[in-house]
């Protein structure tokens, strides 16, 4: 595994001197149509010339949410019901959140005249989501308490569940949580950031679970390698 980490986030950190790089937006996307570069190198390739990096906490490398049966006992990745619309972003994958924003928008009052209107109240990538994504391995689990006064965040704050994690991004549990945020590229290939390999205590939920492993989707059949790798495909 380390390997392969250190050749991945090399796609982040190289500068020209990796060839993706001394092409054209136009060229890269001709390249990716064409099936000669894979989903994650394109997107790598994205974020590096959005300026994000491994070295950046703060601009750190954003890859989408791409399968939204995160309760199913099966997933078919032939299937595009099984996947988020991509065409659009995470605040509006339901009707009824994506119409509460533009609502919010529209209606925006602001007797200062400081704040302009918008959609919303939180970043599809921040230090606070990364570290929340990455907090069982460090050096995260130690920026994640910087974040938090020197301890972990309460336990129902922590990523839990992909599944629940799913639903407060994306809105589907019915209520707005103010969540949008996207993912990182180590949920595409290290299968580690899910399992609590260094036994953190991170604390008790209300309902009485105790936190330890990330929760995974039913199909992933308790595999941290199975999802990491479904999501790959």
């Amino acid at each position: 595994v380390g390997d392969v980490e250190l050749r991945l986030r090399s796609l982040s950190t190289e500068g020209s001197s990796w060839p993706l790089m001394d092409r054209t937006l136009q060229q890269l996307t001709e390249t990716w149509q064409q099936g000669k570069l894979s989903n994650f190198e394109y997107l790598m390739a994205l974020n590096r010339r959005a300026g994000r990096c491994y070295e950046d906490i703060m601009g750190y490398p954003v890859f989408p949410w791409v399968l939204r049966r995160n309760e199913a006992d099966a997933v078919d990745l032939h299937d595009d019901d099984d996947f988020r619309d991509l065409e659009r972003p995470m605040g509006a994958q339901t009707a009824a959140r994506a119409e509460e924003y533009r609502r919010r928008f529209a209606e925006w009052e602001d007797e200062t005249g400081e704040v302009p209107p918008f959609h919303y109240g939180t970043h599809y990538s921040s230090a606070a989501a990364v570290c929340s994504f990455l907090l069982r391995l460090q050096p995260y689990a130690d920026y994640h308490c910087t974040l938090q006064d020197g301890r972990f965040d309460l336990a129902d704050r922590l990523f839990h569940s992909v599944g629940e994690e799913w639903s407060l991004a994306s809105g589907e549990r019915g209520h707005d949580t103010g969540c949008v945020k996207e993912l990182v590229p180590e949920l595409f290939y290290l299968s580690e950031v899910l399992l609590n390999v260094n036994g953190f205590v991170l604390g008790t939920r209300q309902d009485g679970t105790r936190l330890g492993h990330v929760q995974l989707p039913p199909w992933a059949r308790g595999s941290a390698s199975k999802f990491t790798r479904t999501m790959r495909q």
